[in-house]
């Protein structure tokens, strides 16, 4: 999420970005649309939810915001079931309560791994009734700055991958380990990413605002390697929700927003270079390129078959433009080119009460900020709610779809 202030209806074109190729693809999905009923929304506790993943039981996890806790929201992890297998959850447990600002959970086992405001942590349910029993510190972050922690992940070697976001919005970092990816023993305990020398290490840095990250599966063509969404600086498309800027034919558009593919020990170009770097230097750059302020968010594989012809595709959440959009990877050289496929839009809402940047969809709407895919192959999309005013404080709340495809 772009500083913490920071589908579906039928598809729509076959409108394709490319990146490292001049092919485009065919696929084009007709047919899906945004469920009338969601899977989940207010009546079952969601609020405005920043994440959803989904157990290998198949149980579905979901962090959300309530707007409490004066500075940092107050936050919780729910889990959802689904009862009579209708594609409809009929119940709610609040596992983990009075969180701040948590973002996302990953799974080992039975451990809940969360990454909340400044931290991530560990959550034991003892006696198996969907509560935490149990909660332990795994590592302290940096909790201040116009960031802070984001999305986790395990890897392939099994250790704990988590995006921290800059302290500044387009200024050097004062602390090195801003703007990166860290890797985290997830069996170690009480760690400070200020003072410990082992059991946390930065892997790459130069990356403003990663809000998620992910591995390739196993049988996939980039299988093992890690890919994240970063989220380029503020400028003229955030700065158009102030009443005095008046845009001009003289407008100039902000910095794409990015999907990389993440390299240990490399640097990602933040706070010098953002989307495609010049030749010549030792920094890298985006495999794919996203409109401007368009808010790269949640992303996942496909790991099913309930979308024909997006099978091993990387799925992307952008907030702010209302989409999903599918990534096709394909070897170039030692990274990979993307196909990225234009596939879901979110409907209007209404009409907007404030102008808007480039990348945000010119109405109110709601907010594509996290997907997931399902034992099953349905596809699970967190939309964070709805603006009506530009206070961000002032929304309605959002909601977790599920969709099954074909």
């Amino acid at each position: 999420m772009v500083g913490y202030t920071s589908l579906l209806i039928g598809l729509i074109s076959a409108l394709t970005y490319s990146c490292g190729s001049d092919k485009v693809i065919d696929t084009v999905l007709t047919g899906t649309s945004l469920p009338e009923t969601p899977f989940a929304d207010s009546s079952l506790g969601i609020a405005n939810p920043t994440g959803v993943a989904i157990h290998p039981d198949g149980r579905v996890f979901v962090t959300h915001l309530r707007g409490e806790g004066g500075g940092h929201f107050f936050g919780q992890i729910l889990v959802l079931q689904d009862d009579d297998d209708d594609g409809i959850a009929d119940r709610s447990t609040v596992f983990a309560d009075s969180l701040k600002t948590v973002t996302g959970v990953a799974f080992r086992g039975d451990e809940v791994y969360a990454s909340v405001y400044g931290e991530v942590i560990v959550l034991y349910d003892t006696d198996g009734d969907n509560r935490v029993d149990v909660t332990e510190s795994v590592a302290r972050l940096l909790p201040w700055g116009t960031h802070v922690n984001n999305q986790l992940t395990f890897g392939p070697d099994g250790m704990l991958y988590v995006a921290l976001g800059s302290e500044h919005n387009r200024e050097e970092e004062d602390k090195q380990q801003r703007a990166s990816i860290l890797r985290i023993d997830p069996d170690a305990r009480n760690l400070n990413l200020q003072t410990t020398e082992r059991g946390i290490e930065t892997i790459a840095r130069g990356i403003r605002n990663a809000f998620d990250l992910t591995f390739a599966p196993e049988g996939h063509i980039a299988a093992g390697e890690l890919f994240a969404t970063d989220n380029g600086p503020d400028g003229p498309a955030a700065d158009a929700y102030l009443e005095e800027f008046e845009r001009t034919e003289e407008y100039t558009p902000n910095v794409p927003e990015e999907l990389n593919h993440i390299k240990a020990g490399f640097h990602y170009g933040h706070p010098v270079y953002y989307g495609t770097v010049p030749a010549g230097t030792d920094t890298l750059g985006s495999i794919a390129e996203f409109i401007d302020h368009g808010g790269a968010q949640g992303l996942a594989f496909n790991t099913g078959h309930s979308f024909p012809g997006t099978e091993d595709y990387l799925f992307i959440a952008l907030y702010h433009n209302a989409k999903v959009l599918a990534v096709r990877l394909f070897e170039d050289g030692d990274t990979f080119g993307t196909e990225v496929t234009e596939v879901l839009e979110f409907p209007c809402a209404g009409p907007s009460v404030t102008a808007f940047g480039i990348g945000h969809k010119p109405c109110v709407h709601e907010h594509p900020l996290d997907v997931a895919f399902g034992p099953d192959g349905s596809l699970y999309i967190a939309a964070f709610g709805m603006i009506w005013s530009n206070d961000f404080r002032t929304r309605l709340h959002g909601k977790i779809y599920k969709i099954s495809g074909r």
